[in-house]
């Protein structure tokens, strides 16, 4: 496994917890031991984790294949009257 720099690895624990489902963390967390986790429960996060990152894993993936098809669209030609409109105006005259 390669090393990630602290503010990698922070970006992708974080995007990685939140797709975890927090009641099911929570009452993983408040068992009825208060101290270490038992061996099923330790089981338990550690798939409540790999789902999530496999869950970010493939909303990523998504993602950029998404921007890559809307940077190929092909946007048809463009009219004079339209490359010398400034972005956001409506393009008429006041």
């Amino acid at each position: 496994m390669k090393e990630l720099d602290h503010d990698r690895f922070e970006l992708l624990y974080s995007r990685t917890m939140a797709l975890i489902p927090v009641e099911e963390l929570a009452t993983l967390m408040v068992g009825e031991n208060f101290g270490p986790l038992a061996p099923d429960e330790e089981s338990r996060v550690d798939q409540l984790v790999t789902e999530g990152f496999r869950k970010w894993q493939e909303t990523d993936r998504e993602f950029r294949e998404r921007r890559r098809a809307v940077q190929t669209v092909d946007r048809g030609p463009v009219k004079d009257e339209e490359s010398s409109r400034r972005p956001g105006s409506s393009g008429s005259p006041r």
